[in-house]
């Protein structure tokens, strides 16, 4: 599965290398006809030529480190610094764009800069992520089985269907606003791709619940966020449960997507800008998504994709790999490998996590109740119960784990 991972992070890579370089073109030939009509300069221009130059350095970052397998020591594409530094050119278009925007009184322009300070946000909350993961705090990804935690900071409920609580984040906005800076800037129309999104990524965990249900599996909530969403299910018993489970996500956005386009065909190109949108949002948009949800790999919040899970379901049933829901399932007391108290799992590269600098390490053994554990987890290190659970079947399966923490007092 590695290398597979590997594969399609240098074709990325790659394709990204060649946006780069369009993008540099683009951005050379703005001031190549800047200065041959330097007495008409725009100074919406210079904006351009920051934005095509940026995404060039952006670009070519990223595919340079994709194409080349070649994380950096924070785990991301830029350090803090650059992180910061693209913040800063982002809040500087912003100012730009606000001012031009204000000269000519332009709605179009002054929705751009919603979006490019939304970026720059986004660039200040990576490099303040990429400062602690070098102080060694990392966040584990979500349990996608079990009950839904009691307290989750941004989320909000908004209603309960068949029995299904359905909750939205304070990043839903941004989905919406991505689609809309594809379709042409225009923030009058945020609202009406934000309905479509959260109507396909509904139907799309509707597909996981129904198709849960189907195999008799519990359903415990959906999550909706902006980018993307959880359906929160009893682990699969077996791998053809599995199977039906996440294949379901996917069927069901194909059907939106083959729907819609024989009511275009029926009906016609929608007229008004709220079915514009929403026939945008369930064709270009779906697209988009299913491809990216179908490649094999991780969100950016360490969750699998359906196609990684799906690759992965078919490599265990017919190649005999691990299951991908192996890290959520205790092993048997007699596969539960027990280190002698003397053992240090900084020895064991395998049980490292990246940029582990100072924590506390937990060694499994064969008499403590698992119940004692995730309290202890709770309790005495603040891990939400969710986590800790997970952290408890790591210990369990692996034999010990490496838990970062920020410094070496709260360790002690």
């Amino acid at each position: 599965m590695e290398k597979l991972d590997s594969v399609i992070a240098r074709l990325v890579g790659i394709v990204l290398l060649v946006i780069a370089v369009g993008s540099a073109a683009l951005g050379a030939l703005i001031v190549q006809r800047q200065l041959t009509f330097i007495e008409r300069f725009n100074p919406f221009a210079l904006g351009a030529i920051f934005f095509t130059l940026g995404l060039a350095v952006i670009f070519s970052t990223v595919g340079y480190r994709l194409a080349a397998n070649r994380p950096n020591k924070y785990g991301s594409i830029f350090t803090p610094i650059g992180w910061y530094l693209l913040c800063a050119l982002f809040a500087f278009l912003t100012l730009l764009l606000v001012f031009v925007a204000a000269r000519k009184l332009d709605g179009k322009l002054f929705s751009v800069t919603l979006f490019t300070t939304v970026f720059a946000w986004w660039c200040y909350q990576a490099g303040k992520e990429g400062i602690a993961r070098s102080k060694g705090i990392t966040t584990p990804p979500e349990n996608p089985f079990g009950p839904t935690p009691n307290s989750r900071k941004g989320y909000l409920r908004l209603m309960t269907l068949r029995g299904i609580p359905i909750y939205i984040h304070r990043s839903l906005p941004m989905g919406g606003m991505v689609f809309a800076m594809y379709a042409g800037f225009d923030i009058s129309n945020v609202a009406y791709y934000c309905i479509g999104y959260i109507v396909l990524v509904v139907a799309h965990e509707a597909g996981h619940a129904l198709a849960a249900n189907l195999v008799g599996l519990k359903v415990f909530s959906v999550d909706i966020t902006g980018a993307g969403g959880m359906c929160r299910i009893e682990l699969p018993r077996t791998a053809a449960h599995g199977f039906v489970v996440y294949s379901a996500g996917l069927a069901v956005q194909l059907m939106l997507f083959v729907g819609t386009l024989i009511c275009i065909a029926v009906y016609g190109k929608p007229e008004t800008p709220f079915w514009s949108c929403i026939a945008f949002t369930l064709t270009v948009a779906n697209a988009i998504l299913f491809l990216f949800n179908l490649i094999p790999s991780n969100t950016s919040g360490g969750l699998a994709t359906d196609g990684k899970v799906l690759w992965q379901l078919f490599l265990h049933s017919r190649r005999g790999h691990q299951s991908p829901f192996a890290n959520y399932t205790p092993v048997s007391s007699d596969a539960s490998p027990v280190f002698s108290p003397e053992t240090r799992l900084l020895t064991m590269p395998a049980l490292i996590p990246k940029g582990f600098k100072q924590g506390v390490e937990i060694l499994n053994d064969k008499t403590t109740p698992m119940e004692f554990v995730v309290s202890c987890l709770t309790n005495h290190l603040g891990i939400i119960q969710e986590v800790a659970i997970t952290t408890m079947i790591a210990i369990h399966n692996n034999g010990g784990i490496l838990i970062p923490l920020s410094s070496i007092e709260d360790a002690r």
